[in-house]
């Protein structure tokens, strides 16, 4: 090949790179707004917009909310500028969702190759959990994309000596843990592998002590002013040790990362049978010089350990939880197909599309896995009801959605418990007028 013709394969090579991303990203962004206003807001959704439409200092304020400030702060924002309707607020989790597919892409590029990079962001872009959060109004996308950030900036860190690196990563990962709590498995478990490896690397690591440090003194304040109110959540359900919590935490998380929440009992093995090629992955999928200690392995497999472990002192658990591992979840399963033999390949591979196909499918048609619902149960009492109608609102949590989806007419009522003293007093007042 001429001196002149390589530049030409390199540009070529580079543009059919670009060309494929931006299709993926054209994709995976199709199907994130997708239908986006189908589900109705459901009850997180309604906190996150009447907690956020707050004055910015109660948003920010310690002891009003369990979850860190930055989401609602940043919606906060959002909405103040856009408007509040369901497709604008929900669009606002699209942009992390889109943007996870390309941090995807450089971060498996960086560790699997061009190829291996463009299968992950591949994967990511038709994952029905990946979707799903990235039509929420929530946290979930932005911790996600956040964590992957923090990611990728480690793995630069590691072997570049520019200052950007390690800005980078304390900003992504202040960001990541001022979003959401289980951020910080992730940030455990970078840690983790960094002392692992600190003798190979042995230049970095007083810096990496030092970074660490900027990073509880940032927290710090944060951490005194909440810790009272989170320990007013904190349960003691020490059963969740056992094989049970087990099932829930690693069971559940690792089948909803593969196959997504909107399948059948069937489609939960399909994602569980995923596990297979990712232990291929493991064992094989990694280039030589990294296989011994993975960082994906330390990535993935200590939040879920750590998930586990705080099980009882939580309230409850949801896979959303653990978000956070999605970005090396998928790094895992691609170093298993390109590990495995070319049918077995392809066998695990149309397996983790058919999951997701079949997921997304019911997550955007059919009525069983809809969220929600609130809407739908004003707009019957709207087309039903009748001139002097009034509605009792009992259940108190109802009230943001209720203020979303509430109706001039007919005049509702809030009502206390049954059991209580003023019960009593307020039917009466209210059947005599209606």
């Amino acid at each position: 090949m001429t001196a002149e013709a390589q530049p030409q394969w390199q540009r070529s090579t580079l543009l059919k790179q670009h060309f494929a991303m931006a299709a993926l990203l054209l994709l995976g962004f199709g199907l994130r707004v997708f239908r986006l206003q189908r589900h109705n807001l459901w009850g997180d959704e309604a906190f996150s917009l009447a907690f956020s439409k707050q004055p910015l200092a109660q948003v920010l304020a310690a002891g009003a909310e369990t979850h860190p400030p930055l989401y609602h702060a940043m919606l906060h924002f959002w909405v103040s500028f856009t408007g509040q309707s369901l497709f604008v607020m929900r669009f606002f989790s699209v942009l992390p969702g889109v943007l996870l597919l390309a941090l995807l892409f450089v971060l498996g590029r960086r560790m699997l190759g061009v190829p291996g990079g463009l299968l992950a962001a591949a994967l990511c872009t038709v994952s029905s959990f990946a979707v799903y959060y990235s039509q929420e109004t929530r946290m979930y996308a932005w911790v996600a994309c956040f964590c992957t950030l923090a990611m990728y900036a480690d793995s630069r860190w590691q072997r570049a000596r520019e200052r950007r690196w390690p800005a980078l990563f304390l900003g992504a990962t202040l960001a990541a843990v001022f979003t959401h709590y289980y951020a910080f498995f992730v940030l455990f478990a970078q840690n983790l592998y960094r002392f692992v490896k600190r003798r190979e690397n042995p230049r970095i690591w007083p810096d990496w002590l030092r970074g660490q440090l900027l990073i509880a003194l940032a927290y710090l304040p944060w951490t005194l002013a909440q810790i009272e109110f989170i320990g007013t959540k904190a349960s003691a359900r020490w059963d969740e040790l056992g094989v049970a919590g087990m099932d829930v935490v690693w069971a559940g998380t690792l089948s909803a990362l593969g196959a997504g929440h909107t399948v059948s009992p069937l489609g939960r093995w399909m994602g569980i049978a995923l596990l297979v090629p990712i232990a291929i992955g493991l064992r094989g999928g990694m280039p030589q010089r990294s296989r011994r200690y993975s960082p994906l392995a330390y990535w993935l497999f200590v939040p879920l350990l750590g998930a586990w472990l705080v099980g009882p002192l939580m309230p409850f658990y949801s896979p959303r939880y653990l978000i956070v591992v999605l970005a090396p979840y998928l790094l895992l399963l691609v170093g298993g197909l390109r590990a495995s033999a070319r049918p077995l390949a392809l066998l695990w591979l149309l397996l983790a599309l058919l999951a997701n196909w079949s997921s997304l499918r019911n997550y955007f048609s059919d009525p069983v896995y809809a969220k929600g619902g609130y809407g739908d149960l004003m707009a019957y009492v709207d087309a039903h009801r009748l001139p002097g109608d009034g509605l009792l609102l009992q259940n108190g949590a109802q009230a943001p959605l209720y203020d979303y989806y509430g109706l001039q007419e007919p005049p509702a009522y809030n009502i206390p418990p049954w059991d209580d003293a003023e019960m009593q007093p307020l039917l009466q007042s209210v059947s005599a007028e209606h």
